[in-house]
């Protein structure tokens, strides 16, 4: 059986990581149902966790103590942890600011050479989604990253790239636990057209455009559905986003929820048509997205929009696709979009939609290789 370590250096009990902790639980059942023994390691306010139990204490709910450890003590902490060398594969999300990566993997491979070591990259390239000092930081710790090959296997990523930092890359597809997510049982209502976006609000999300976008539509005269906007979730854009739906075209038209996960979700999306997901990734040099989101409202049944290229969606007759650009979402692209639904709804019902979502979305078809 091949004993497997997942490292994320994400917090458990911090509400704008705990989309990304639901990505690492999933990934950890699929590789145990293919017969893998899986330990994750993750962090909490209170110190590092092993399996959501905490193993080393340190009080990081200080925001500046939180910072200093993520930067200069969070690999060599993990060093503490026991029974390192019993792992086959040990699979690390990366994060760019962090130093101590490179003696952490050397501790590694001298406690067990065989050990494969996969370092995933979320994003690449990262730095645009840096300013300032932390932008300088994570260009100085990159200046390292040659060194990486001595010791990493391959790097994971959802990009096209086939060698990064001189190391071979394992190219994947975001993707979801697809049971673990309850189809959307709502009907059309006449007249209506009801959005749906889950996010962390982030400036690549691009709610901007949309909800400029839903200004521009209803300040025409006469519009010809009614649109409603749900926004969920929290982040660095939710108090500009806030200022935007002051205008008085869409003050009674879009509605403000924390965030909520898994079955907390549920209700949000039985009162929904069509779900929204990532809008703007070109502001961070991007063209390409596999947004997590864009998957969750195909395991759910639910037509969504996005803008640019998802290659796991691009053709699929309940995604509409819209251009990447700096100005408003146009509107009428999702009326149409809304009224191809309405024309057909028997192809169109959340089963219909979920049949149609590849096993290929599947983490078990994209993690496979870790267990070779």
């Amino acid at each position: 059986m091949k004993k497997v370590l997942i490292i994320y250096k994400i917090y458990s009990d911090d509400e704008s990581t705990k989309g990304i902790y639901r990505k690492m639980l999933e990934q950890a059942r699929s590789l145990e149902r293919m017969g893998a023994k899986v330990d994750m390691v993750s962090l909490h306010s209170k110190g590092v966790q092993l399996d959501g139990k905490l193993v080393i204490l340190k009080s990081l709910l200080n925001e500046g103590k939180r910072r200093l450890f993520e930067l200069f003590d969070f690999y060599s902490t993990l060093k503490k942890l026991e029974n390192l060398e019993q792992y086959n594969v040990i699979y690390i999300r990366y994060t760019p600011l962090s130093l101590g990566l490179l003696g952490f993997l050397k501790f590694l491979k001298k406690n067990k050479p065989n050990c494969k070591i996969y370092l995933d990259l979320p994003t690449y390239p990262y730095l645009k989604e840096y300013t300032g000092l932390r932008k300088i930081m994570a260009q100085m710790i990159s200046l390292r990253h040659k060194y990486l090959k001595k010791y990493v296997t391959k790097i994971i990523t959802v990009g096209n790239e086939t060698s990064i930092w001189g190391m071979p890359v394992v190219q994947i597809k975001n993707a979801i636990d697809p049971e673990s997510y309850k189809l959307k049982n709502s009907l059309y209502v006449d007249g209506v057209i009801r959005l749906i976006l889950v996010s962390t609000f982030w400036h690549w999300h691009g709610i901007d455009r949309l909800v400029k976008g839903l200004i521009a539509y209803n300040s025409t005269q006469n519009p010809k559905y009614k649109i409603y906007l749900t926004l969920i979730g929290e982040g660095a854009e939710v108090s500009k986003i806030r200022e935007l739906a002051e205008h008085p075209a869409v003050k009674e038209n879009i509605f403000f929820f924390p965030s909520a996960y898994g079955g907390e979700l549920n209700q949000f999306f039985d009162q929904a048509d069509i779900a929204v997901g990532t809008l703007a990734v070109d502001r961070i040099n991007l063209k390409e997205c596999s947004a997590l989101k864009h998957r969750e409202y195909g395991a759910r049944g639910i037509p969504f929009i996005y803008a640019g290229v998802d290659l796991s969606f691009d053709g699929k007759d309940f995604v509409l696709s819209i251009p990447l650009a700096e100005k408003d979402v146009d509107f009428a692209l999702i009326t149409q979009f809304y009224e191809k639904l309405r024309s057909n709804e028997v192809h169109y019902t959340p089963t219909a939609i979920k049949a149609r979502v590849n096993s290929e979305l599947s983490w078990e078809a994209q993690l496979k290789f870790l267990l070779d």
